[in-house]
Order: structure tokens, then C-alpha cells, then sequence
């Protein structure tokens, strides 16, 4: 009996880390948080044994938190593990089985992986309705994580009638989850804004941050977030006024919330360049893509995917400013860190092919940006099985169309 006691004393000790965990967690704090979640892993497997639920459980919040430092290739194998485990110990027709598919659906939608997210998220939303039914909090949250999916693909008439069905339901909700519904609501803005109806995409903008100040205070990295959302808004409509003013202030708020060294003011920073850039003042551009890159560095490291993003924007100043062989060192080191870190059959492999491509069409060597383009579009079609028309560049239809490996209509959805 005693041995017993001691167990349960060991168990609810290493199951209480999760609490230290889920702080990290809201903090963004994600490094620290997977150091503390890699300890109680280790303490359970010791202790209690890869059969204990607790064990499959900080498996599968590894695989989350990795995933959410951009980790990819660690994450992937813990989905895995996690969802294994759920398997042989619960069964496909237990409801935690069904969550930790959704969470590996979520990792393939978030590495563009629309292919495998999608029949993953269906699963997990017909174990939901099983165990929930249609009106619960879990069969919402997967419509909504479809929905985003479908948005992706440049299906937003479809998306949206996912997210408005979300939106029923936790509108409707008693007490309401303000972090989810918040959630909702920028869903909705951003479906309105793919299809072309602006005025209800900023009107749903606006909501999503009037419940967040309310709940959640000025002062709070989710505000930051509805407030950069608008700002993004405002940038894409043209008014750069209110887009820059709008940033400026999330930018201010993530700094106080988070710090000026987390990577989300890196994100902010990313925005606020992206504005200057609309506007013409490169040098400023370059300024705030510099300190972003910086912070993404001192983060994640060189070789990290948000990195590569970092590079490809700074490249893509250069291009504009006419420093062309700059701008090639840029986009090739981007080219290599995705190639290695997404693999070179990816989207994001074929983003990068055609921004050098595009620089050598600059240059007038059309034979090389042909090869590059052409290499871009073949990844496109054959990873997605469709092209969405704002991916594809101008200097991609010019170049494209003409050559003989797309002689043939290739299908594309078009989006707004």
C-alpha cells in the first residue's frame, strides 16, 4: 500500500508540472517550457512507464510546444508517439484519440501540408461528433481549424460557413471562452477579406479587438495581436496611415507584454517594414527587417525556417532597390535553410525558387528564370494540386504560359 502511495504522491507531483508548462506556454515562453516538458517526460517514463496516460499526455504537449517554436522535425515524431499511444491505450474511438489527430492535423496545415491536414481533421471532427455531438466545444473548434485549412487552399466560401457554424456556437456559449472566441471572430474577418467583402471582414476585425480590450486589456499580447491584424488589414486596403499607426501600437504593446528580445516583437517589427516598404522608405524597410532578422537569429538559430523568412524579406528590399547581387545572397540563403528544414518538394521550397527567379528575369537572364519558375510552378501543382492566383507571380504568367512542360491547362482556384 505504501508503494502505492508513493506512485500516486510521484505521479500527481510530475502531472502538477504541467501547470509550470501551461504558463510558459501563454507566456510564448516556448523554449523554456520544452526544456520543463523533456524533464517530466524523462520522469515518467521512469517512474510510472510509457503505458501511463501521463506519458502520453507530455508527449503529446512536446510535440505541440516544438511545434510552436518552429521545430518542426522534432515535433513531428512526438505527434506520432502521442497519438500511438492513444491508440494502443484508449482506442480510435476514444476522444483523446481524436484530439492528438487534430493536433497533428494542425502541424500539417501550419507547414502548409494541406494534403495531410485535411483528411486528419476529418477524422478528428467525426471522432468529435461522436463523442461530443455537433453542438459542442471540440466538433467547433475542428470546424474552425478546417475552415482555416480550406481558406489555405482558396476555398473561402466554404471556410466560412465552417466558421460561422463556430461562430453559433460560441457566441452562444455560457460562460463564453473569450480567448476562443476572439479566435472566431478573426477567423471570420479573415475568410470576408479572402472572398472580397472588406466591410465585413473590418467589421469582424473590429470586434475581435473591442472583446479583447474589454477581457483581456490593453496590455495583453492577444490585443497586440487583433490590433497588428487590423493594421495588416489596413496595409492590404491601402490606407498606410492607419496600417502604420496601427502597428505601431501592437508593436508597443508586444514590446511591454513580451520584451523587445521574443520573437513575436520580431513579428512585429517584420510588419512594421513591410508598411515602410509600401510606402517607399526602404531604408526604414531595411532598418526593422535587420532587427527582425536579428531577434529570429538570437531565437531560433541560422538554419531555422522563420530565419529564411527573415533573409527572403530583406531580399526582396534589395531587389527593389536594385542591389541585385545582394539580394541573390539573401534569397539563396533562404532557398538553402527551407530546403533543409521543409524539404525541396514544399511550397515554401517553391516561394524561394521564385523570387531568384523573378531577380534573374531583373537581370534579363530569362533562360535561368524560366528554369527556376518553371521549377516553382512543377512543386506548386504537384504538392497542392492547384494554384491560387495571388501566389503566382507576374514574372511566373509571363514565363510560364510559353514553355512546353506546361503546355497543358493546368487547374487553379481562383481567389479575391
Amino acid at each position: 500500500q505504501n508503494g502505492e502511495e508513493d506512485l500516486q504522491g510521484i505521479r500527481e507531483e510530475l502531472g502538477a508540472v504541467y501547470s509550470d508548462i501551461l504558463r510558459l506556454f501563454r507566456a510564448a515562453d516556448y523554449l523554456t517550457a520544452i526544456e520543463i516538458n523533456k524533464q517530466q517526460l524523462e520522469g515518467i517514463k521512469t517512474h510510472l512507464g510509457t503505458r501511463d496516460s501521463l506519458y502520453g499526455s507530455s508527449t503529446n504537449s512536446l510535440a505541440v510546444l516544438y511545434r510552436r517554436a518552429g521545430y518542426y522535425d522534432k515535433a513531428l515524431p512526438y505527434y506520432h508517439k502521442a497519438i500511438t499511444h492513444a491508440r494502443e491505450n484508449f482506442g480510435i474511438e476514444h476522444p483523446e484519440y481524436g484530439n492528438r489527430v487534430n493536433n497533428l492535423a494542425e502541424f500539417h496545415r501550419v507547414r502548409a501540408d494541406y494534403h495531410k491536414a485535411l483528411p486528419l481533421f476529418y477524422e478528428a471532427l467525426a471522432n468529435a461528433k461522436a463523442n461530443y455531438g455537433r453542438e459542442s466545444r471540440q466538433y467547433a473548434l475542428i470546424l474552425s481549424n478546417i475552415g482555416r485549412t480550406l481558406t489555405q487552399i482558396g476555398r473561402p466560401e466554404e471556410s466560412l460557413e465552417l466558421f460561422q457554424e463556430a461562430h453559433a456556437y460560441f457566441s452562444n456559449q455560457e460562460p463564453r471562452e473569450h480567448q476562443i472566441y476572439i479566435a472566431v471572430l478573426s477567423n471570420l474577418a479573415s475568410s470576408f477579406r479572402t472572398l472580397g467583402r472588406l466591410d465585413e471582414a473590418y467589421n469582424y476585425y473590429l470586434e475581435a479587438a473591442a472583446v479583447s480590450e474589454e477581457f483581456q486589456g490593453r496590455e495583453h499580447a492577444s490585443y497586440a495581436r487583433r490590433i497588428g491584424n487590423l493594421g495588416l488589414f489596413y496595409l492590404e486596403t491601402g490606407q498606410l496611415d492607419k496600417a502604420l499607426e496601427s502597428l505601431e501600437l501592437a508593436t508597443e504593446i508586444t514590446a511591454n507584454t513580451m520584451g523587445t528580445s521574443h520573437r513575436s516583437y520580431g513579428a512585429r517589427l517584420n510588419n512594421l517594414a513591410s508598411i515602410y516598404s509600401r510606402m517607399g522608405d526602404n531604408d526604414k524597410a531595411l532598418q526593422y527587417y535587420y532587427e527582425a532578422a536579428n531577434i529570429y537569429r538570437l531565437n531560433s538559430g541560422k538554419s531555422h525556417p522563420v530565419y529564411a523568412v527573415a533573409l527572403d524579406n530583406l531580399a526582396g528590399v534589395y531587389l527593389i532597390q536594385g542591389d541585385l547581387e545582394r539580394a541573390r545572397s539573401y534569397y539563396e540563403q533562404a532557398r538553402e535553410i527551407t530546403a533543409s528544414t521543409e524539404g525541396i518538394d514544399h511550397p515554401t521550397y517553391a516561394l524561394r525558387l521564385a523570387n531568384i527567379g523573378e531577380l534573374y528575369l531583373k537581370k534579363g537572364d530569362l533562360h535561368q528564370a524560366r528554369e527556376l519558375l518553371n521549377q516553382s510552378l512543377t512543386i506548386s501543382v504537384l504538392e497542392r494540386g492547384f494554384l491560387r492566383l495571388p501566389e503566382l507571380k507576374s514574372s511566373q504568367a509571363i514565363m510560364i504560359w510559353p514553355s512546353r512542360r506546361f503546355s497543358k491547362q493546368i487547374p487553379y482556384l481562383k481567389t479575391n
